[in-house]
């Protein structure tokens, strides 16, 4: 489970910059400072996560929240990417 983790997160940081950059038509550093933030409030979140799991809803369901909330994010941006592309056609 961690390793697809790792995989989605180092895809999207891999492909993030290209596409402001190129895409969206955002300068590189700004392309690389959403990234930043994109990253970072991805890091920061596992705090909260990590402190309801210790206190209520355990290790296991914290896992499965976290993970259908991060694939369905996901899942968000390559189709509303998708259909950008689509209209750009």
């Amino acid at each position: 489970m961690i390793s697809f983790e790792n995989l989605g997160t180092f895809s999207l940081a891999v492909n993030s910059v290209p596409y402001f950059s190129g895409i969206m038509h955002y300068s590189i550093p700004d392309s690389a400072n959403m990234l930043t933030n994109y990253m970072g409030t991805g890091y920061i979140l596992a705090i909260p996560v990590a402190i309801l799991s210790d206190t209520w809803i355990g290790r296991y369901t914290s896992v499965l929240i976290s993970g259908l909330f991060e694939f369905l994010v996901s899942s968000y941006f390559t189709i509303l990417l998708f259909l950008i592309i689509l209209m750009d056609n």
